[in-house]
């Protein structure tokens, strides 16, 4: 059960922090958000750094449910 627990907590986390970068650029852009999601700029920055917020979310959960 904990590692379901982890494992929806960081895919969320993911989700959260794309969604939360592609809104930004939709709203300073102008373009919609399916487009703003879709967008290689959205798309290099989940593969650079995205990643690291839901890293630290493993990170806390794994030391927590041991």
């Amino acid at each position: 059960m904990k590692y379901t627990v982890i494992t929806l907590s960081v895919g969320m986390m993911f989700f959260l922090v794309w969604f939360v970068f592609a809104a930004f650029v939709a709203w300073i852009t102008d373009e919609s958000l399916k487009a703003s999601m879709l967008c290689n700029a959205s798309l290099g920055f989940m593969l650079v750094i995205g990643w690291l917020p839901s890293l630290a979310v493993y990170i806390d959960l794994k030391n927590r449910m041991l």
